[in-house]
């Protein structure tokens, strides 16, 4: 955790300072919670304790995201103006397709809010978490598109696929060369005979 001149404490410090290293901690509590409360149900025991923590964790989340879609949307603006740099239009288009989700989801995630802190429930709540989950799962697909791409087209396995490429190469000229004596001699054959027509 960082150079080897700073404390783990002074880390710790930072890295909870950021809302991104709050935000993994409070997912690792939420996450911990729901398998401590399906331990406790299958054991036969009372899970609601582990139910409260694991809902206060989504809605501590829930309220750290907001303001995120700012963020996705310039994250799509640089994507577009990444757009003519590249050879191929898969990668920019994903990873702006990717940003677009992400903002969604985070807008229609802001719109439960309320509801997931108390106020009276509309009818609508299911129905805009759901289509958050389904932004949130295009998000997801997109950013495996671009991670391919981006795992296919790094130097090392460019360089990697190019020797393995010489390498076929030269087996193939290899085989040419290393013909057998009989097929030598029907050579030489075909040759006389185009020779003496």
């Amino acid at each position: 955790m960082g150079t080897s001149n700073q404390s783990f404490p002074d880390c710790y410090s930072r890295y909870l300072a950021t809302t991104l290293g709050r935000d993994k901690l409070l997912r690792l509590v939420q996450y911990a919670s729901q398998v401590c409360s399906w331990f406790l149900r299958i054991q036969g025991l009372d899970p609601a304790g582990c139910n409260r923590i694991k809902a206060h964790m989504s809605l501590m989340r829930k309220v750290l995201r907001l303001g995120k879609t700012v963020d996705f949307w310039f994250a799509a603006l640089d994507a577009t103006k990444r757009a003519g740099t590249t050879g191929w239009a898969v990668p920019w288009f994903a990873s702006m397709a990717k940003s677009l989700a992400l903002m969604c989801y985070c807008t229609l995630d802001a719109a439960t809010l309320p509801e997931a802190m108390g106020f009276p429930v509309r009818k609508h709540t299911k129905k805009l978490q759901k289509q958050a989950t389904g932004f949130w799962c295009l998000a997801i697909i997109c950013s495996l598109l671009v991670r391919v791409h981006t795992l296919y087209t790094s130097p090392k396995v460019q360089k990697e696929l190019a020797t393995e490429q010489e390498a076929k190469k030269s087996e193939t000229e290899q085989v040419k060369r290393s013909v057998s004596p009989f097929e030598r001699a029907n050579e030489s054959e075909e040759i006389e005979k185009e020779l003496t027509y």
